[in-house]
């Protein structure tokens, strides 16, 4: 049969069109996210919790201001927790639109 007339045939009709959806491999990607995610929330309570005990820190829990000479460590963690927040977010959407579609229940 082949692929380009599988495909002409999967065109024909929505009913026809059967794709797998990779949910065991969506989760697996969503559970490594998390834990990541997870272990970078702790590092900025840590980093809270040490700017809190110390006055000369405060700024960091106050301020949106961010001025080069300020210790970046609040500011590169969550950078880090903003790029992994956003592919999260995105496969998180990815895979319950999947859901609502026609997909084989193939869970390999």
């Amino acid at each position: 049969m082949g692929w380009p007339r599988l495909a002409a045939f999967q065109n024909r009709s929505d009913s026809c069109a059967v794709y797998r959806r990779f949910g065991l491999l969506f989760c697996r990607v969503l559970l490594q996210l998390q834990a990541e995610i997870t272990a970078l929330e702790k590092e900025l309570f840590q980093l809270d919790t040490k700017d809190e005990a110390n006055k000369d820190r405060h700024y960091r829990l106050r301020s949106i201001d961010d001025r080069k000479e300020w210790d970046p460590a609040q500011r590169n963690i969550l950078k880090q927790i903003r790029r992994k927040l956003s592919i999260y977010g995105e496969a998180v959407i990815i895979s319950a639109n999947l859901g609502k579609i026609n997909l084989a229940d193939i869970s390999s």
